[in-house]
């Protein structure tokens, strides 16, 4: 196998002026983003790819059918945050690169270890409960959403009487010459 190394060049130089190399070994994507934190690359014209997965198949080879790319540097971050904002998604270091089923990419996340939602509030069995997609969610902040959501269809509601109340008897100004 070929030695890996930062600015190979079996990759082309315009991949290379997107990617910043860190002390901690990862080899940041600085370039566009397909969302989530992971990295865009153009590859033949209009066709954007995940950018570690670029930077895999060009230096390691293809990713085995039915696999994924973990990133290991994640997995062993045990102080990151994860989530959108995670640095790790934006790696491209092949060396940091694991291909595993999703099951078990999933699992690496660690999702199953975070102890609360974003806000703070417990996933206990009270207050968490896991939609049909597999998703864990927050009770309280789900309550939350849902009030905000029907005090603004409330509010839409009553501009849209005052609109119609103002067009059946006309505006004040029209009511009193």
């Amino acid at each position: 196998m070929t030695a890996i190394g930062f600015g190979d060049a079996r990759l082309p130089d315009r991949f290379w002026i997107k990617v910043r190399l860190n002390a901690s070994g990862c080899w940041s994507w600085t370039g566009g983003s397909k969302g989530k934190g992971y990295g865009a690359f153009n590859v033949g014209g209009r066709r954007s790819r995940a950018s570690h997965v670029v930077a895999y198949e060009a230096l390691v080879g293809p990713v085995p059918p039915g696999m994924e790319l973990d990133h290991a540097c994640h997995t062993r971050d045990l102080s990151c945050k994860r989530g959108n904002a995670c640095p790790h998604r934006g790696c491209v270091n092949p060396e940091h690169l694991e291909p595993v089923p999703h099951e078990e990419n999933t699992r690496r996340g660690r999702r199953e270890l975070k102890s609360g939602c974003p806000e703070g509030h417990p996933y206990d069995a009270a207050n968490a409960y896991v939609d049909a997609r597999g998703f864990r969610h927050c009770r309280r902040c789900n309550r939350a959403a849902v009030a905000r959501y029907k005090a603004r269809k409330a509010a839409e509601r009553r501009d849209l009487m005052t609109t119609a109340e103002l067009k059946q008897h006309g505006t004040p100004e029209e009511t009193t010459s």
